[in-house]
């Protein structure tokens, strides 16, 4: 029986001829770890992987037993590869969506003046419109606001919390045309910032930026 021990490990040895696996004692056979993780457990009669049937066997000698063991031994790896390539596919998709939404926050273009072909007096009530905004705002909707502009609509969204600071996002819509963007509420001059989320015709922009702000 004092032999039995040396026989097993060599019996191991011969009949799991695998890379990275290693023997570790136990009082009644020897644990087999496959990268410091538990694989199974082989004794002299039986062999016990987990969450497997045990295998009944003399493991000290080749046969049928050892057959069946490394046929578990192998389910074991295919699921362990599942899991792995599960694993690295979620990253993946997380790294995606990261990406996804860095290259949204790069197009986020930012406008803060008015250009020449805003007409002087709807840019000047504009820009008065949005100090009374910096000034003098307290209510704040929690829910959508439509209002009627001379041509189309704008659709206020609830304030939202963005890196830059609080932002008011509006749609305004002309037609088939729509500009959807967002007004900086801690912008230090006037006319709030605008930053553009969709929408790239030029002429709806700046028709679009100041009714928002006059709205």
């Amino acid at each position: 029986m004092e032999l039995a021990p040396s026989r097993l490990l060599e019996a191991i040895g011969s009949e799991l001829d695998r890379d990275g696996l290693t023997a570790v004692p136990r009082p009644h056979g020897y644990a087999i770890l496959e990268q410091g993780q538990p694989l199974v457990l082989i004794c002299a009669t039986h062999a016990h992987a987990f969450r497997r049937k045990s295998i009944l066997g003399n493991f000290l000698c080749p046969g049928q037993h050892w057959d069946g063991l490394r046929q578990q031994l192998a389910g074991i790896e295919q699921r362990r590869e599942r899991r792995r390539a599960s694993a690295e596919e979620r990253r993946r998709r997380r790294l995606a969506r990261g990406a996804s939404a860095g290259e949204a926050q790069t197009r986020r273009r930012v406008l803060h003046q008015f250009p020449a072909e805003v007409d002087d007096a709807f840019a000047r009530a504009a820009k008065e419109s949005s100090a009374r905004i910096r000034s003098e705002r307290t209510l704040a909707f929690d829910h959508p606001v439509v209002i009627d502009a001379p041509v189309g609509e704008i659709r206020f969204e609830p304030i939202t919390e963005r890196p830059a600071g609080a932002e008011v996002p509006f749609t305004y819509g002309e037609d088939r045309e729509v500009l959807r963007a967002a007004l900086r509420l801690l912008s230090r001059t006037d006319p709030l910032a605008l930053v553009i989320l969709e929408g790239n015709d030029e002429a709806l922009i700046w028709r679009g930026w100041p009714l928002a702000l006059c709205a």
